[in-house]
This record gives structure tokens, sequence and C-alpha cells, in this order.
């Protein structure tokens, strides 16, 4: 009986860290985009009304050209740098930083007002500007910077969550389109008054 309470132990311990590897991003240390995904549909049980969701879609800029130039190890200390920046950044409200893909992070918070969204994504931008990581390749910058896209919403259940996204991107778009090392905001004139 013993020998089986200790294979019982050991699986437990396998599987609770192949869970935890099915929603952390390995490299980051952060959630990845299914961990991104948990979160919010937790956050969303047994919500009996809508709650407002803030949606931030950040994307290094010129990171191909990074990784050209000062290879893919600095590359991945870069990734993980920008990823602890961000989150330490957001750290005090209810939110998550997730890598969404490549160079892309996403973070979500909820119940913020449009005055505090504004500066919370300032101080995200500024706060990678001000890591100083030299990128004397970018078109854009002499050091590291990125762009972030905003978009706030009600959701009340994961399907509203694919318009925000899609309106947070097409903002990041923009910001990118307007000359990069910016925040844009989806509908901005209706958000920010």
């Amino acid at each position: 009986m013993e020998e089986n309470e200790k294979i019982n132990k050991e699986l437990a311990a396998v599987n609770k860290q192949l869970k935890r590897m099915t929603i952390i991003d390995e490299l980051t240390q952060i959630p990845n985009r299914r961990g991104f995904q948990k979160y919010i549909r937790e956050a969303l049980i047994d919500v009996d009304e809508e709650r407002k969701l803030t949606l931030m879609m950040v994307d290094i800029d010129a990171f191909k050209l990074f990784n050209d130039y000062y290879g893919h190890l600095e590359g991945d200390k870069t990734l993980k740098s920008v990823a602890q920046k961000i989150q330490v950044s957001i750290h005090l409200f209810d939110s998550i930083t997730a890598r969404f893909g490549g160079e892309e992070f996403i973070v979500a918070a909820f119940d913020l007002d449009a005055k505090l969204v504004e500066q919370l994504a300032e101080s995200v931008r500024k706060a990678v500007f001000e890591m100083e990581i030299p990128h004397e390749y970018s078109p854009f910058s002499n050091r590291v910077t990125i762009s972030i896209g905003v978009a706030i919403g009600d959701v009340a259940k994961e399907e509203d969550m694919e318009q925000l996204m899609k309106d947070a991107d097409s903002a990041l778009y923009e910001s990118k389109s307007k000359g990069r090392n910016r925040v844009e905001y989806f509908n901005a004139v209706n958000l920010l008054g």
C-alpha cells in the first residue's frame, strides 16, 4: 500500500506540472494564450452582469530586426524582460499579462475607468522604453519600444471577448501605422472623451 501511495503522489506531481505547462509560456514564465483564456473564463463564471474589461495588445516594435542582428538568445532575454516589466506595471489591478504569440503580449484588466486605463497603458509603454534595451537596427528608435492597442468593453461571456480582441488588434495596427512606440485606442472619441 505504501508503494501505491508513493506512485500516486508522483503521478499527481507530474500531472500538476503538465497542467501548469499547458497554461504557462515556458520562455517568459507568464501565462500563454490558453492561460489567458482560462483566466477570462474563470473571471466571467457566475457573473450575473457585464464587467468592464480593458484589453491591451502589446507588440515589441521591429523585433524581427532585433533577432536578426542581436541573435535569438538576446531576443529571448528581451522577451523575458519585457514580459516581466509589463507584468510588474499592472500588478496592482485585477489583471493578467500573457504572451499571445511571438513578440506579442496581451493585458486584460477588469473594472477600470477610462482615465485609469489611459494612465496604465502609457505607464506600460514608458516602463519598457525606460528599460533602455539597445536596438540600434530599429528604424523607429535606438532602443526597444512597444506599440499598444487598447479596447474597452462590457463582457459577460467569452463570445464578447472575440470582438474586443479584434478591436484591440485594430488599435494596435493603428499604433504601428502612426509611428510605433505609442498607445492607440479603439474608438478613442467615445472611450476617452
